[in-house]
């Protein structure tokens, strides 16, 4: 076969290097893939990387379904102690009363009211002790704060309706109340309010007086208030039989 001799010019050669290095960037002649994928596959990085990131939105907060109590003005320790008298009160007891541990010294009394043979709390009364002088270191009982279950409040679901929550509503009132050490009359009257009038549980009372004088506040006043509860007519028998348990 006879050799064919094509003679090139400086012009041509630099023609055809320039050819085969925009080839090689491009992938169509020398790379390893194809020509149409590679060339496709750049297109659709180039398209990718052009194409706007998409921002989160903030997820919006909604309101709950179900309204948590603490919304509503209501302490742990109320509603543990609106427990306890709503199931006293459902077993029958008018206006009970109780000592919880979170607040040993205070005492609470239930407002009930019957709806056709269901009772319920309806009202909250918080008891408080203030002690006499070194004297006479017996308390006194006032009603420091009332609440009142108010109306059910209004909620959003999701839906954007708005609907009646389950839960109650409960104002609290502080009381206005005399806030001297009381004498010997004033402790009685309290006594007698607590013990004969609204008839307390005994138990529950005890653990708050018991709570009074274990405080580190008031157990300087124990060796005083046992003496006299010892020599004093006018101190409540049962503050002698409380007082005589104590170490």
């Amino acid at each position: 076969m006879t050799k064919k001799i094509v003679r090139l010019t400086e012009s041509d050669l630099e023609r055809i290097v320039r050819r085969v290095i925009e080839e090689q960037y491009a992938g169509v002649a020398f790379g390893a893939e194809q020509n149409g994928l590679r060339i496709k596959k750049i297109e659709t990085t180039e398209q990718a990387a052009k194409r706007p990131v998409p921002q989160k939105r903030p997820v919006p907060i909604k309101k709950p379904e179900v309204i948590p109590p603490q919304m509503m003005g209501l302490t742990p320790v109320l509603l543990k102690v609106i427990d306890i008298l709503q199931d006293k009160a459902s077993q029958g007891q008018k206006n009970p009363f109780a000592v919880v541990p979170e607040d040993p010294k205070a005492i609470y009394r239930g407002v009930t009211y019957d709806d056709n043979g269901d009772k319920y709390i309806t009202g909250l009364e918080k008891y408080v002790p203030i002690l006499g002088e070194a004297n006479y270191p017996f308390p006194k009982w006032v009603i420091q704060v009332s609440y009142t279950r108010g109306g059910s409040m209004p909620y959003t679901n999701r839906d954007g309706t708005v609907s009646q929550n389950a839960y109650y509503k409960w104002d609290a009132q502080p009381n206005q109340y005399d806030a001297t050490r009381p004498d010997p009359k004033k402790v009685t009257e309290s006594f007698d309010l607590l013990t004969r009038s609204y008839k307390i549980n005994p138990d529950d009372f005890k653990k708050a007086i018991i709570a009074i004088y274990s405080d580190p506040k008031f157990q300087a006043l124990l060796p005083k208030a046992k003496q006299i509860a010892q020599t004093t007519q006018t101190v409540p028998s049962f503050y002698k039989e409380v007082l005589s348990s104590l170490g």
